[in-house]
């Protein structure tokens, strides 16, 4: 069993086996009046029941057989969202994906899609869809200038089943059997186009060009858009700066 989180859902996936089955599928029935069942998929729909989603979402992810790389106070932010409850046959078998994910830029995040696999393609564009801004036929580029950009990218970048294929996002650039506190130290080099290990001096000066780059004063009189795009990459860049210092500092 497990919880993913998706650009249009949250998504519970579960055995047909599973012993919890029938009581998530009997405690979603009774919490939820707008529930919808498809053949082997159960939407909760209910979008004003925040309080009772994310009570419900903490009872699954608590269960002893649960397993998810996400936090569940993400799971909470999400929580408005439908949720997806995806039953899996036990002839249903994953097939596992490596999709290689490269830093550019600053703004540029390359995924690199193995050549002519059409599944995979339609499963990146589905997950990264609003951050799009380039595709070939092997790989797909995105504007991490986009609002909300790095909050929701570290969140989908978790391993997931599409289908029946199981996405695995590999950095170039990242170390294997992380932590979480150690992938969201990760993540904060990553906005400063750097990685774990890098001279403190070189980060440094990264982040003083970058700040200087995204300040808002840059965009003063420019569209709102703009100005909210700039504000929230100038916070990123400086609290990821200062959470590298606090981790060099303890060391």
């Amino acid at each position: 069993m497990n919880i993913g989180i998706y650009p249009k859902y949250i998504q519970i996936q579960i055995c047909e086996d599973n012993m919890f089955l029938n009581k998530i599928l009997e405690n979603a029935k009774r919490y939820f009046s707008h529930t919808h069942k498809l053949s082997n998929t159960l939407l909760i729909l209910d979008d004003k029941r925040k309080v009772k989603k994310e009570y419900f979402l903490n009872w699954v992810y608590h269960l002893q057989e649960c397993k998810s790389e996400i936090r569940v106070v993400d799971l909470f932010k999400f929580s408005l969202l439908p949720i997806r409850i995806k039953i899996l046959r036990q002839n249903s078998i994953a097939h596992c994906i490596r999709i290689p994910v490269e830093v550019l830029s600053p703004s540029r995040i390359r995924l690199k899609i193995p050549a002519k696999d059409l599944r995979v393609k339609r499963a990146i564009l589905g997950l990264f869809q609003r951050f799009i801004c380039d595709i070939t036929e092997d790989e797909v580029l995105l504007n991490s200038n986009a609002k909300g950009f790095w909050e929701e990218f570290m969140i989908l970048i978790q391993e997931r089943i599409v289908g029946n294929l199981l996405l695995s996002f590999d950095f170039k650039r990242r170390q294997k059997h992380l932590t979480r506190q150690e992938l969201h130290l990760e993540s904060e080099y990553l906005l400063l186009d750097s990685q774990i290990g890098d001279d403190f001096e070189a980060v440094r000066k990264r982040y003083i060009r970058l700040v200087r780059q995204y300040h808002p004063d840059n965009v003063f009189g420019e569209n709102a858009d703009l100005v909210q795009c700039y504000q929230q990459k100038f916070l990123l860049i400086r609290n990821a700066f200062e959470t590298i210092r606090a981790s060099l500092a303890k060391a």
